[in-house]
């Protein structure tokens, strides 16, 4: 009787031949690296963290006055922010005063670098933000564990010849830019995702345009529709019902794609199981 292999307690037969087994051995371990190639792939990845942008809430109330807010994340100082983690609450707490001035320092430095503000006609503004340490929404640090940002205020009487408004991402910049708009306590419907060296659109300060009620969106969250600058600085609206169904149906198929990619390797791997035993057998028979 041919005893079976041990290795892997497999079902394949043990060889006498060793530069057959050899054979066998090879057409087994060449799959798992198919498998870490088709596990590996983005579709399959969850990341920890999203790569960090800096958004710019913008507001422009009836009695004249304006206010823009800014937020960066403490992770766009490290070389990989990506795979960066959030700076927390307690570590924050036991963080010497002259690093957190650094920080505060270094957060006005990349908003100066990364954004430019203009007012129509009377061209760029230059805000001076005081920033201070909160947590997304810019709601105050509370918990240990609340992921601390670096966020920015300035508020000044709009001038009263002011007719519209607008930022630049800075070609300088490294990161993204949100425009977000609100007037009075209504946010503008549309809002834009610039990538360096791209401009937002003016916002019309005489004429708003459609706005969407406050208790509607959340702070942090863009409004009812989502607008992206793409490399021509055309604005493409994607509403959110749409996109929810377009990440639906990316999973589904990326899901199907990974269980027809198994299926095919399991058929392979057993037409090759197949193949060397009706060999080892042939061999046998002639022997």
């Amino acid at each position: 009787m041919v005893p079976f292999s041990r290795l892997g307690q497999t079902a394949f037969l043990a060889p006498t031949h060793p530069m057959k087994f050899s054979s066998v051995l090879s057409a087994r371990l060449w799959i798992f690296p198919l498998v870490l190639v088709l596990f590996s792939g983005r579709p399959v990845v969850v990341e920890a963290h999203p790569v960090p942008d800096i958004p710019v809430w913008s507001f422009f109330n009836q009695n004249g006055s304006c206010k823009i807010e800014v937020q960066v994340d403490t992770r766009c100082f490290s070389e990989d922010p990506l795979n960066e983690p959030y700076l927390l609450n307690w570590v924050l707490k036991e963080m010497p005063d002259a690093e957190k001035q650094a920080l505060l320092k270094q957060a006005a430095e990349l908003v100066k670098k990364s954004i430019r503000f203009r007012f129509e006609p009377s061209g760029d503004l230059e805000p001076v933000f005081k920033f201070e340490f909160l947590t997304h929404d810019m709601s105050p640090l509370e918990k240990d564990d609340d992921p601390v940002m670096v966020s920015g205020h300035w508020s000044a009487p709009q001038p009263a010849e002011v007719t519209g408004y607008q930022i630049e991402a800075l070609p300088e910049g490294e990161l993204s830019v949100l425009y977000i708009n609100h007037i009075g306590e209504a946010a503008v419907k549309r809002f834009q995702v610039l990538f360096p060296g791209e401009t937002s659109y003016l916002l019309d300060l005489e004429h708003p345009p459609e706005l969407v009620e406050p208790a509607a969106i959340p702070k942090t969250a863009p409004p009812q529709e989502e607008a992206h600058s793409g490399p021509s600085g055309d604005d493409i609206t994607l509403p959110k019902e749409e996109a929810k169904r377009s990440l639906l149906m990316g999973g589904y198929l990326t899901v199907v794609a990974i269980v027809v990619a198994l299926l095919v390797m399991i058929i392979f791997a057993a037409l090759i199981v197949l193949f060397v035993v009706r060999k080892r057998r042939g061999s046998e028979m002639s022997s």
